[in-house]
């Protein structure tokens, strides 16, 4: 679910990447910006707040620990 949510932000974004998502650089797709509109993007179709508080910075460095790291935040 999360990533298809990102891969809409990135789309609706104009955004576009090659490769894999799972490993790609999070901050090579979008910058610091693009992340905290990311991360409203994501509480808003979740309905959640994402407190990345306890995470830390290489749990999100791919788009694929960032995936997991929403995730974990959600089932809690």
């Amino acid at each position: 679910m999360i990533e298809q949510e990102i891969l809409e932000f990135l789309q609706e974004k104009g955004i576009t990447f090659e490769g894999d998502l799972q490993s790609k650089n999070t901050f090579e797709v979008i910058d610091s910006m693009g992340f905290l509109e990311l991360l409203n993007f994501l509480e808003h179709r979740t309905g959640a707040e994402l407190d990345l508080s306890a995470l830390d910075l290489e749990d999100f460095v791919t788009l694929g620990g960032l995936v997991e790291s929403i995730e974990k935040i959600l089932e809690t």
